[in-house]
């Protein structure tokens, strides 16, 4: 469960990240950005169950609403757990930030660039996941560890899904398509240096939930949505470096047109950071941070257009293993047009402070 307060000295209301935390801008506030409880059933040797949930979503004015997160069983191949089929809602095999956990990620909210490829991370569909014992051993020695790690996604991993994202019905006849290829190579005095390609395509539709009267687009609001991206992570060992950038196009909403059109997305961002040991199991971890995206968000209105820049330096404070506070300076500009708002620059100066419950 985080709690957090995203406006401390707070320079502009008029700045926000709708896909990020909504409770940036606007009306100062204490926030639950999430509360998330995690249920998982082993009913074979060769099966496993996961249901996880969220009891905090905005629906309008209204706050907390149960929401599904994930809900999939994954059918192991083999005896030795190195290959299995997931099936269900689970998370796309695209960009390592989008893999890694909420709970483990330093930076306050995930990467606009790859996250706007997937957003919530998840949709419905058939995956699969392929790695060498070595691999598999070394990807969770990289969670197991504290060394900030995406979890267990094998060498090889894929999927065929809908496409409209996490816990929206699919809109069209076509199904998207993701590969990732990724390997963790180990470095001198036990680094561990993680690469990765990956990409997807597919048909996005624009549903009327997402359009704006008189705004152009074309017919059937079917658009193209294909991207590649590029990882590339040293796990914190004390340094640590984490960098992904991707590559493609999709929906964007154009102002001089008043219209969403097929457009190109460019974007990523470079981290870096530092474990301190502490006494009695306490660690810090200092982090610096820069983004930038250029592109549309195909699940927001009309879907928006960005142009983001955006730099947050902080830190992670794990105090006992149950409890973790973060503190972040963020200096942002952010341009994000539809066709309610078509000429919108914002900049802001801002802290925001988190303090995570682990259970």
């Amino acid at each position: 469960t985080q709690f957090r307060y995203n406006d401390l000295l707070q320079d502009n209301p008029d700045f926000r990240c709708a896909a990020c935390d909504r409770s940036i801008g606007g009306v100062r506030e204490f926030s639950i950005r999430r509360a998330r409880l995690v249920f998982n059933a082993l009913p074979m040797d060769q099966v496993n169950v996961k249901f996880e949930i969220d009891l905090v979503n905005d629906v309008g004015s209204q706050q907390n609403y149960l929401q599904m997160r994930e809900l999939y069983g994954d059918i192991f191949l083999d005896k030795g757990k190195n290959a299995w089929i997931r099936v269900g809602l689970a998370k796309v095999p695209y960009g390592f930030e989008n893999l890694q956990s909420s709970g483990v990620r330093l930076a306050f909210d995930r990467d606009d660039a790859l996250n706007s490829g997937v957003p919530s991370e998840r949709d419905l569909g058939v995956f699969f996941v392929w790695g060498s014992t070595r691999a598999h051993r070394t990807l969770r020695k990289m969670t197991d560890s504290s060394f900030k790690g995406e979890g267990d996604y094998g060498i090889l991993s894929g999927g065929i899904y809908n496409g409209q994202g996490a816990n929206r019905a699919e809109a069209n006849d076509e199904k998207h398509v993701a590969l990732r290829l990724s390997y963790p190579f180990l470095l001198p005095a036990g680094q561990i240096l993680e690469l990765s390609a990956q990409g997807y395509y597919g048909t996005y539709t624009l549903t009327p939930d997402l359009r704006t009267a008189g705004v152009a687009a074309p017919e059937g609001y079917d658009f193209d949505d294909r991207r590649v991206a590029l990882s590339a992570i040293l796990v914190p060992r004390p340094f640590g470096l984490q960098a992904e950038w991707n590559w493609g196009d999709g929906p964007r909403f154009d102002p001089a047109q008043n219209a969403t059109v097929n457009g190109t997305i460019d974007g990523g961002y470079v981290q870096a950071t530092y474990r301190i040991l502490l006494p009695e199991g306490r660690v810090l971890f200092p982090y610096a941070r820069w983004k930038h995206y250029e592109g549309g968000k195909k699940n927001e209105l009309d879907a928006r257009y960005y142009e983001v820049d955006e730099l947050e330096v902080g830190a992670e404070f794990l105090v006992i293993r149950a409890v973790e506070l973060t503190a972040a300076y963020v200096h942002g500009e952010r341009r994000f047009e539809d066709g309610a708002n078509p000429d919108n620059l914002q900049a802001a100066d801002f802290v925001r402070l988190q303090l995570q419950l682990n259970y």
